[in-house]
Formats: structure tokens, C-alpha cells, sequence
């Protein structure tokens, strides 16, 4: 679990806001646009659809190249 948090805190703070308001809470694109634009001044529709998805994908991304040195290093370990 660690390790996804170590992912995460990769981003910048309206990336992590924007893709945990999405991801985990399911608050639509709307709500999110309003909620960022309180919080940071600014924020489109598309602006922070596209925030999610990079920090989803960069995210996904992170977390199966910690499962690849992990399954390296087991294998490696005869594990």
C-alpha cells in the first residue's frame, strides 16, 4: 500500500485532488471543475478531465512497474 501512496504523491496537488474527487469519491467532472476552481482560482471542464486521466494513467502506470521489480526480485529470490 505504500507504494501506490509513494505513486501518488508524484503529482501536483490539483492532479492528486482531481483524480481522488473522481476515482475514489465518483464526483462528476462538473462538480470537480467547481470544487478545483475554489480551491486553486482556475479550471476548465476538459483542463481537468485531462488532470485525471494523466494522473490515472501515470498512477497505473507507477504501480505496475513496482509489481514488475517485485515479481523480478522474487523470481530472482527463487521465491
Amino acid at each position: 500500500l505504500m507504494f501506490i501512496e509513494e505513486c501518488v504523491k508524484k503529482h501536483s496537488e490539483e492532479e492528486k485532488m482531481s483524480l481522488e474527487l473522481r476515482e475514489i469519491y465518483e464526483i462528476p467532472y462538473k462538480e470537480i471543475v467547481k470544487i478545483l476552481d475554489e480551491r486553486f482560482g482556475h479550471g476548465s471542464l476538459g483542463n481537468i478531465k485531462n488532470k485525471a486521466d494523466t494522473a490515472k494513467r501515470r498512477v497505473k502506470n507507477c504501480i505496475e512497474n513496482k509489481f514488475s521489480s517485485i515479481k523480478l526480485f522474487l523470481k530472482n529470490k527463487n521465491c
